[in-house]
């Protein structure tokens, strides 16, 4: 019975330390540290082409699940673009 309750304390100790190892693994920042190239702080501080209402990407996702998106080929391959209206979101 004690060796029992002592295997069982160490399958829970085993248990709790592989969950917070998982969890610390996940919450880890890759990117700590590291900082921008010139050329995307350059590009995050323009301004967008055109700006869209949030009322239109609203009803957008309203009838997300009715868009079909369509695949894009070449170097963006594996993404797709969603047509919203007259408006295309890749």
């Amino acid at each position: 019975m004690a060796k029992e309750i002592i295997l069982n304390r160490k399958i829970n100790n085993l248990i709790r330390k592989t969950i917070i190892e998982t969890v610390q693994e996940i919450l880890r920042d890759p990117d700590f540290g590291l900082e921008l190239q010139e050329w995307v702080k350059k590009r995050l501080r323009e301004r967008p082409r055109k700006l869209i209402p949030f009322e239109k990407i609203k009803k957008a996702s309203g009838n997300f699940d009715k868009i079909i998106p369509s695949a894009l080929d070449g170097e963006w391959r594996g993404f797709f673009k969603i047509r919203v209206g007259e408006l295309f979101i890749k």
